[in-house]
């Protein structure tokens, strides 16, 4: 989870939201390489950081790096067992990584959850 804002140095706050916007620019533009290179001391400082996460599964998904996209995926799952879109996104993964069982039960837990989700039974 997320750390409250309250709990962190003022300094590595700073830092922490300059490269985690850093990643977003280059993952914007197109250039996840770069994007993953700005994140790797995001992450340092808060590996567990729900920002750092979200991002990391999206950079290594896109580098085709598909193991880590589901354990960055898996960690967020971690504190949002409910979250249909997390369940989607590793269904996803797992199918691009030719998982096909547990990608497809992924996709079947997110419909539990939210039954009209339309990109899981999309990608079912």
């Amino acid at each position: 989870m997320a750390q409250a804002p309250h709990d962190i140095p003022p300094i590595d706050h700073g830092l922490f939201l300059f490269q985690l916007s850093r990643a977003r620019k280059h993952l914007r533009e197109g250039q996840v390489d770069l994007a993953r290179e700005e994140l790797e001391p995001a992450r340092n400082l808060r590996p567990n950081d729900e920002d750092v996460l979200n991002l990391l599964s999206l950079v290594e998904f896109k580098r085709g790096h598909y193991d880590d996209a589901a354990r960055a995926t898996r960690a967020l799952l971690a504190d949002n067992l409910s979250s249909a879109v997390l369940h989607s996104n590793l269904g996803l993964i797992l199918f691009r990584a030719g998982n096909l069982a547990e990608a497809e039960q992924e996709l079947r837990r997110a419909l539990e959850l939210k039954p009209d989700h339309v990109r899981s039974h999309l990608y079912l």
